[in-house]
């Protein structure tokens, strides 16, 4: 571009955001065409519209937050402002527990999750879809619990485990929001043991 060789800082300056504007204006305008002709055929505009490719990908996994499913991506999210960044309509735990109130009263027990209480939901649990169940986030311990539990993660380096940790299924023994347990157990002394294991 010419102007961009111009001696004058002002000037060059001064070309340069009128290229700017000029080039935004048709970008609006050309926006614009596209909406006039997609309210000509009757259809609102979804989030999909743009967003297609992560329409695709929710939709392979097993697990869908039903908002998801119904394309009400606004029960969790703002509309895009200029800055196209997309924004939740409240702060995340409030955002939850709306619709998950066992959450809540769980955050009440004795001993609650670390995440739980600083409100970082997603730390665990993908908000869209996943292919584990309750949304948690795929990947197995390694992209949930030992992101945080450095000694549990070395522990499942050892040569001998106790089988249900060795799957990954620590909601075997513990619970994930709150307990009035320690170590957030699901059952207290024997309790929690012989479910699986026979005291006979």
């Amino acid at each position: 571009m010419n102007f961009l060789r111009a001696r004058n800082p002002w000037l060059r300056t001064t070309l340069a955001l009128g290229a700017g504007l000029l080039l935004l204006s048709i970008g609006t305008n050309l926006f614009a065409a596209k909406e006039k002709d997609r309210s000509k055929s009757g259809r609102a505009h979804t989030c999909y519209d743009c967003h297609a490719d992560s329409k695709k990908a929710y939709l392979q996994k097993k697990f869908i937050h039903a908002p998801v499913t119904k394309e009400q991506c606004g029960v969790c999210h703002a509309s895009h402002g200029f800055s196209q960044k997309l924004t939740l309509v409240k702060d995340v735990t409030k955002l939850c527990e709306d619709c998950h109130a066992s959450v809540r009263s769980d955050s009440t027990l004795a001993h609650k999750h670390a995440p739980v209480g600083e409100g970082k939901c997603l730390g665990c649990h993908d908000p869209h879809a996943s292919n584990t169940a309750a949304l948690v986030r795929d990947g197995g311990p390694e992209a949930t619990c030992y992101t945080c539990h450095d000694k549990t993660k070395l522990e499942s380096q050892a040569g001998h485990q106790h089988p249900p940790f060795q799957k990954g299924e620590c909601g075997t023994c513990h619970k994930a929001h709150g307990s009035d347990l320690p170590g957030l157990a699901t059952a207290k002394g024997e309790a929690l043991c012989t479910p699986c294991h026979s005291t006979g």
